[in-house]
């Protein structure tokens, strides 16, 4: 039997990805962001899905986001 995959709710998400949470729920809106699934009114970021976006995102965003962490 397999682990089931992480879901992280749109409050958990923007700490993986390092945007806010309004800049992700833009993003989910203009569908340019992490892929989602959604259950009933609810939104779920699978773990891999939110992986797979940040390794996707060009370099200049992560590096921008470093910088206003004070890192």
């Amino acid at each position: 039997m397999a682990v089931p995959e992480k879901l992280y709710t749109p409050k958990e998400a923007p700490v993986v990805v390092g945007l806010k949470k309004k800049t992700l729920d833009e993003y989910r809106r203009l569908e340019i962001g992490p892929e989602f699934i959604r259950v009933g009114s609810r939104i779920f970021y699978p773990e891999s899905c939110l992986l797979d976006y940040l390794a996707t995102c060009p370099r200049s965003v992560a590096r921008r986001n470093r910088k206003q962490r004070g890192a």
